[in-house]
């Protein structure tokens, strides 16, 4: 594959089990709420292991680095990552944790 080229892929999800706790954090944000441009870390992902898994494999993994480039109102994100656009869907969105990347260490 061309580097240059972009591939893209989507992934759906269901709700998963972030605690109140974990968001009252104000480091962290749900990946559902960010802008376009933001740069971003991925903290927490809180789904089924298997989504999990398929996530890793596109190298989307806890400390992974990704910047939205695009997201719906109702809260669908594609990410770019690893020199590859991964579409995520609301529900799975909505249950990944993310910090600014100057805050990820």
């Amino acid at each position: 594959m061309n580097p240059e080229k972009w591939s893209f892929i989507f992934i759906s999800g269901e709700e998963g089990s972030i605690t109140k706790e974990v968001i009252s954090d104000s480091s962290y944000v749900l990946l559902s709420s960010r802008n376009i441009g933001d740069r971003l870390a991925i903290a927490q992902i809180c789904c089924r292991d298997d989504l999990k898994q398929r996530l890793a494999k596109l190298g989307f993994t806890i400390g992974s680095k990704i910047e939205i480039v695009s997201r719906t109102a109702r809260g669908s994100v594609i990410v770019q990552t690893q020199n590859q656009k991964v579409g995520l869907g609301a529900l799975l969105a909505n249950n990944i944790l993310a910090t600014n990347q100057r805050n990820y260490s």
